[in-house]
Protein backbone atom coordinates (compact mmCIF):
# COMPACT_ATOMS: atom_id res chain seq x y z
CA UNK A 1 0.00 0.00 0.00
CA UNK A 2 1.87 2.74 -1.27
CA UNK A 3 -0.22 5.60 1.03
CA UNK A 4 1.77 4.55 3.84
CA UNK A 5 5.09 4.99 2.37
CA UNK A 6 7.47 7.39 2.90
CA UNK A 7 7.67 10.04 0.01
CA UNK A 8 9.32 13.56 0.05
CA UNK A 9 6.65 15.22 0.57
CA UNK A 10 5.14 13.34 3.17
CA UNK A 11 8.95 14.53 4.66
CA UNK A 12 8.68 18.11 4.02
CA UNK A 13 5.06 18.21 5.65
CA UNK A 14 6.21 16.02 8.49
CA UNK A 15 9.24 18.77 8.74
CA UNK A 16 6.69 21.42 9.36
CA UNK A 17 4.45 19.65 11.65
CA UNK A 18 7.35 18.42 14.31
CA UNK A 19 8.91 21.83 14.98
CA UNK A 20 5.46 23.37 15.44
CA UNK A 21 4.56 20.59 17.80
CA UNK A 22 7.78 21.20 19.81
CA UNK A 23 7.70 24.63 19.84
CA UNK A 24 3.93 24.82 21.21
CA UNK A 25 4.78 22.19 23.84
CA UNK A 26 7.93 24.95 25.06
CA UNK A 27 5.12 27.58 25.20
CA UNK A 28 2.46 25.52 26.88
CA UNK A 29 5.21 25.80 29.59
CA UNK A 30 3.31 29.08 30.20
CA UNK A 31 0.22 28.33 30.82
CA UNK A 32 1.37 24.93 33.43
CA UNK A 33 3.32 26.86 35.79
CA UNK A 34 3.46 30.02 37.80
CA UNK A 35 5.93 31.48 39.86
CA UNK A 36 5.58 29.23 42.76
CA UNK A 37 6.55 26.54 40.59
CA UNK A 38 9.06 27.86 38.56
CA UNK A 39 11.47 26.99 41.18
CA UNK A 40 11.04 23.12 40.10
CA UNK A 41 10.52 23.56 36.57
CA UNK A 42 12.48 26.27 35.05
CA UNK A 43 11.87 27.88 31.88
CA UNK A 44 12.59 25.62 28.58
CA UNK A 45 14.59 26.93 26.01
CA UNK A 46 13.77 29.23 23.39
CA UNK A 47 10.79 30.22 25.66
CA UNK A 48 11.72 34.19 25.48
CA UNK A 49 12.26 33.94 22.04
CA UNK A 50 8.94 32.26 20.71
CA UNK A 51 6.59 33.60 23.64
CA UNK A 52 5.09 36.41 20.61
CA UNK A 53 4.25 33.08 18.08
CA UNK A 54 1.28 31.52 17.77
CA UNK A 55 2.84 27.71 17.77
CA UNK A 56 0.73 26.98 20.78
CA UNK A 57 -2.53 27.68 19.08
CA UNK A 58 -1.73 26.10 15.87
CA UNK A 59 -0.34 23.35 17.79
CA UNK A 60 -3.78 22.72 19.89
CA UNK A 61 -5.93 23.47 17.23
CA UNK A 62 -4.14 20.64 14.65
CA UNK A 63 -4.19 18.12 17.50
CA UNK A 64 -7.58 18.30 18.25
CA UNK A 65 -8.42 15.43 17.33
CA UNK A 66 -5.96 13.03 19.15
CA UNK A 67 -6.74 14.43 22.53
CA UNK A 68 -9.60 12.52 23.34
CA UNK A 69 -7.27 9.44 22.70
CA UNK A 70 -4.40 10.99 24.15
CA UNK A 71 -6.53 11.64 27.22
CA UNK A 72 -7.59 8.06 27.31
CA UNK A 73 -4.29 6.60 27.11
CA UNK A 74 -2.95 8.48 29.23
CA UNK A 75 -4.90 7.17 32.05
CA UNK A 76 -4.55 4.05 31.41
CA UNK A 77 -1.03 4.51 32.17
CA UNK A 78 -0.72 6.71 35.41
CA UNK A 79 1.25 4.76 37.53
CA UNK A 80 3.76 5.07 33.93
CA UNK A 81 6.77 7.33 34.27
CA UNK A 82 7.04 7.89 30.95
CA UNK A 83 3.71 8.99 30.00
CA UNK A 84 5.21 12.42 28.52
CA UNK A 85 7.15 10.39 26.06
CA UNK A 86 3.95 8.30 25.33
CA UNK A 87 2.23 11.65 24.00
CA UNK A 88 5.04 12.70 21.71
CA UNK A 89 5.21 9.54 20.07
CA UNK A 90 1.23 9.76 20.06
CA UNK A 91 1.98 13.04 18.12
CA UNK A 92 4.48 11.66 15.77
CA UNK A 93 2.48 8.65 14.95
CA UNK A 94 -0.33 11.16 14.15
CA UNK A 95 1.27 13.91 12.51
CA UNK A 96 2.98 11.05 9.83
CA UNK A 97 -0.75 9.86 9.03
CA UNK A 98 -1.69 13.45 8.85
CA UNK A 99 1.34 14.15 6.47
CA UNK A 100 0.41 10.98 4.21
CA UNK A 101 -2.82 12.11 4.21
CA UNK A 102 -2.52 15.48 2.84
CA UNK A 103 0.18 13.63 0.33
CA UNK A 104 -2.08 11.51 -0.80
CA UNK A 105 -5.00 14.17 -1.55
CA UNK A 106 -2.08 16.53 -2.96
CA UNK A 107 -1.57 13.75 -5.66
CA UNK A 108 -5.21 12.75 -6.53
CA UNK A 109 -5.88 16.48 -7.05
CA UNK A 110 -6.00 17.01 -10.87
CA UNK A 111 -3.50 19.38 -11.66
CA UNK A 112 -4.12 21.69 -14.59
CA UNK A 113 -2.48 20.42 -18.47
CA UNK A 114 1.52 22.00 -19.45
CA UNK A 115 1.45 23.93 -21.90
Amino acid sequence: MTFFTPSFWTAIILGIFIPVALLGYIQSWGFSYDEVDEKDHPQPFLYDQIRDYPFWLIWVFSIAPLIPFTTAVQSLLANFQGVLYVFFALNFIYYYLASCVIGFIWRIIPKPAQL
